[in-house]
């Protein structure tokens, strides 16, 4: 038994003035309403979330049970950035704008560990945390909503951590990659890890492939076989052999009525392109459809938004490395993501190695862009474009304009290439 035949499914980036237009959640060439009990693909944007006893899981009891009243979420940090008036326009009908020079003087600070981070507007707290080897940021314009916030948001990630995580030998994931990667497998998921495996398999079909969730073994044999902190504190790594295309998305026959997978022997699952970016799509719906206010989420770098914004919308500070952000710009209701090849990276007996791999190849993408940063209806899409992006390195610029995708590229060289209507800077950031 197989799955839909996935690559006859229509798939396109979503431009930000459709996506509020059309009200709808995307994925998998299908659409349902937001207000639906039910949804289809991969359910990413700003309907309806994974909530409560809908995926069987007991989720709302568990998170009721560590959220209290005896329960406290980590201390809450108050960051302060700037109101400032509308800048630059972008596409979506200048929602997306680059904030004035005065933005950086009032004192912003990073909220995210990450190659951008948060600069919210005064007096909207917001709350910092580690979770999925990675810094979370929860903010709430509506102080009384922050405390459920981010109990809402730790509870989901511990979730995901459990279903997805390849470093886990107990996930759910580690349990089948065990298996796939000796024989073929025919086994149905969790509701979790089966909206996981759909987003990345969409964001895998509006990349023509160039972000695959089969790359799990390249991963492993260029090194990332354990949490970052321990890959970069070893030796050098031996490469062992040449590296090996991925097998491709295509081979990865899911069907979502049922929640059965088929793979063939030797795909090894990855979502670390996807699974981060989805779950920030999905924590700023379930925050959005159940808290009052406005809600900013942002996973390690992958930004969702939910509800009413700030007056002044939601400053947004994207960096080059070095603690330092280069530019700040304001979303309202659209994703922004980056995808670098600085932050995970190691060293290997072949040099340098990183996260982001060719799945053409099976080798670590070639290092043009150090960052690239793309906005998007989701921070799915968004994370697709920017690591399809640095796949592609010198023809990721052109890529991103035939799709109408909003980006800045930081090259290796210290260069920048924009397109879109991306704002171009006319103050550098002060460091923060």
């Amino acid at each position: 038994m197989t799955g839909p035949n996935l690559s006859q499914t229509e798939h396109s980036f979503v431009s930000a003035t459709s996506y509020r237009a059309r009200g709808k959640l995307t994925g998998n060439g299908r659409t349902c309403d937001d207000g639906g009990r039910e949804f289809t693909g991969s359910g990413v944007g700003r309907g309806t979330a994974l909530d409560g006893d809908r995926d069987g899981t007991g989720g709302d009891r568990d998170r009721r049970r560590r959220c209290g009243p005896g329960h406290r979420p980590a201390p809450v940090h108050h960051r302060s950035g700037s109101s400032g008036a509308a800048g630059t326009g972008a596409r979506g009908g200048g929602d997306v704008r680059e904030s004035p020079a005065r933005a950086k003087r009032t004192g912003g600070r990073r909220t995210a560990n990450s190659d951008q981070g948060v600069l919210s507007v005064p007096a909207v707290p917001a709350v910092r945390f580690d979770a999925i080897g990675t810094t979370i940021g929860v903010h709430a314009t509506d102080p009384s909503a922050l405390h459920e916030a981010v109990c809402t948001a730790r509870d989901w990630l511990e979730r995901l951590d459990a279903a997805a995580s390849r470093f886990r030998a107990d996930s759910e994931l580690a349990v089948i990659n065990a298996r796939s990667a000796r024989v073929p497998v025919a086994l149905v998921l969790s509701p979790l890890l089966g909206q996981v495996l759909q987003a990345s398999l969409d964001a895998a079909a509006l990349t023509g492939g160039l972000v695959d969730p089969t790359v799990g073994a390249a991963l492993l044999r260029a090194g990332y076989d354990d949490d970052m902190t321990t890959v970069k504190d070893r030796a050098a790594w031996t490469v062992p052999g040449d590296p090996v295309p991925a097998p491709g998305w295509r081979q990865v026959n899911y069907t979502p009525d049922v929640r059965l997978l088929v793979m063939p022997a030797g795909t090894v699952l990855d979502f670390g392109s996807s699974a981060k970016a989805y779950a920030a799509d999905r924590i700023a719906a379930l925050l959005g459809e159940a808290l009052p206010g406005g809600f900013l989420v942002d996973l390690g770098g992958d930004i969702a938004v939910a509800g009413t914004p700030p007056e002044a919308g939601w400053q947004i500070g994207v960096g080059h490395g070095g603690g330092r952000d280069d530019q700040v710009i304001t979303i309202r209701d659209q994703a922004i993501a980056t995808s670098s090849t600085r932050d995970r990276a190691w060293a290997s007996g072949s040099g340098t190695a990183h996260h982001i791999i060719d799945p053409r190849t099976g080798a670590p993408a070639q290092r043009v862009w150090a960052e690239v940063t793309c906005l998007g209806a989701t921070a799915l899409e968004a994370n697709a474009a920017s690591t399809a992006a640095i796949v592609l390195g010198a023809d990721a610029p052109s890529w991103l304009r035939a799709h109408g995708i909003d980006a800045s590229l930081h090259g290796m060289d210290g260069s920048t290439v924009r397109t879109g209507n991306w704002p171009a800077p006319h103050n550098p950031a002060l460091a923060l």
